[in-house]
Formats: structure tokens, C-alpha cells, sequence
């Protein structure tokens, strides 16, 4: 039955990920969080081992589309990777603390606003990227690599808008060279953290399922949910998650 249970959460995780354009790690913390009462070191590398084989599925589907930009992607996961790597191997198991709900609740706030300005982000006219452009998105790509393995998220919110807005990149291609680099980055972080044991295999292989699944449904229904009304409940949905994570995170300081 729990692995009935985990299939279906992965069904709606991953749906309701790509619905939101932010992934499914930002909700699959929370839920191994408050659902199974998992360890926070122990809900972030379980998270990485799910977003890499979501990862995974969408990279192999661009890749046959021949979207990924492989340059930019390699060029931009060369400083993601150490920055994940030093995550998985030092932020993570130390980062056992209420202030982790706090920074988590502070990422979903940044996807919320995410989430209302990604239409403008696709519609965004692109444009022929500088070389002090390439030398921020290189830097900026380093510290999001270290953010999304500390938090256990995938870091599409941080990849897409510099791929599409500050690399001039078509938002389409922008989103299947974003997967490419979150599958190298993950990759590095989840093999650290199962190293290191922290990750429940079971719960990842289940939840992962389901979560392929789920992204492929929610890719198939996102292009028909275009009412600004539906975008902000959902938006406010994510706030009110940030609100819980907050509330929870003040009252476990010491």
C-alpha cells in the first residue's frame, strides 16, 4: 500500500510541478517533510534522486527534439556541479535546523513570484547575449547550483529566466537546456547524499515514478491553463506553504 501511496504522490507532485513551471522538489520537500516526518538531510537527497530521473526523461525527450543548447549547458552545469558537490558533501547534513524551513519557505516565495512573471519570461524577445553576460550567467549558475542541492530543488526557476532573459535563448530551448543542466547538477548531489545516506531509495524510485508520469500529464495540460486567476491561486497556494514552513521554522529556534 505505501508504495500505492508513494506512486500516486508522485503522480500529483509531478503534475502539479509542471503546472507551476517550478518542478517537483519544491513540493516533494515539503511533503516528505510534514507527510513521512523525514529528516531534512534525508528529504533533500531523496528529492535529488527523483528530480534526476525526472531529469532524466525530460533531457532524453529534448535531446530527440534537439533543443538543448549542449555548449551553454556544459559551460553553465562546469559551475553548478562543484557548488552542488560541496552542497551534498558539507550544507547538507549541517543544515539540519529550523532556519532550513525558513530559507526553504524564503525559495518558494522567489518561485511564487516566479510563477507570476513566467508568461513574461516566455514572451520575452530574445536577444544576442553579451560576453559579460555569459561571465554573470556563469557565476550566477555556481550559486544557484548551491541553493537548489542545499534545498533539494531543481533550480529550473533560477536556469530558465537566465537562459531565456540574460542568454537571449528561445524560451522553449531555454526550458530543455535548463534540464540538461539540473540532470548533471542533481546527479552530482543525489550520488553524494546516497553516499552519505541520505536517501531513502524507496520512497525515491516509487516517488519518481510517479513524478515522470505526473510531469508528462501536467506538460500535456499546461498550455490550456492560461487564466491569470488560476496562475495566482496557485501562486498563492505556494505562499501559503512558505507561510507554514515559516510559522513552523520561528517556533522550533531555540
Amino acid at each position: 500500500m505505501t508504495e500505492l501511496t508513494l506512486l500516486i504522490s508522485g503522480l500529483g507532485i509531478g503534475f502539479l510541478g509542471t503546472l507551476l513551471g517550478l518542478g517537483g522538489g519544491f513540493i516533494l520537500v515539503p511533503f516528505l517533510l510534514y507527510a513521512y516526518h523525514f529528516p531534512k538531510p534525508l528529504a533533500v537527497g531523496t528529492s535529488h534522486f527523483v528530480i534526476c530521473l525526472n531529469a532524466f526523461s525530460g533531457a532524453v525527450a529534448y535531446d530527440r527534439q534537439k533543443k538543448i543548447d549542449y555548449p551553454i549547458a556544459l559551460a553553465m552545469a562546469a559551475a553548478a556541479i562543484p557548488a552542488s558537490a560541496f552542497a551534498g558533501w558539507y550544507l547538507v547534513p549541517r543544515f539540519n535546523s529550523p532556519w532550513f524551513l525558513i530559507a526553504f519557505a524564503g525559495m518558494l516565495v522567489f518561485g511564487a513570484v516566479y510563477i507570476s512573471f513566467r508568461t513574461k519570461i516566455a514572451q520575452h524577445e530574445p536577444a544576442p547575449p553579451t560576453p559579460a553576460a555569459y561571465r554573470t550567467a556563469i557565476l550566477v549558475s555556481a550559486g544557484s547550483g548551491l541553493i537548489a542541492a542545499t534545498l533539494g530543488i531543481g533550480g529550473g526557476v533560477f536556469y530558465v529566466p537566465l537562459l531565456a532573459v540574460l542568454l537571449g535563448r528561445p524560451f522553449h530551448r531555454a526550458t530543455a537546456t535548463s534540464q540538461f543542466i539540473l540532470l548533471l547538477s542533481s546527479l552530482v548531489a543525489a550520488s553524494i547524499l546516497m553516499w552519505k545516506g541520505q536517501c531513502d531509495l524507496r520512497f525515491a524510485v516509487w516517488l519518481g515514478i510517479g513524478v515522470i508520469a505526473g510531469a508528462q500529464a501536467g506538460a500535456a495540460v499546461a498550455p490550456r491553463l492560461k487564466a491569470p486567476a488560476l496562475k495566482n491561486v496557485f501562486a498563492g497556494a505556494v505562499l501559503a506553504v512558505a507561510a507554514k514552513l515559516v510559522w513552523d521554522g520561528i517556533l522550533q529556534l531555540p
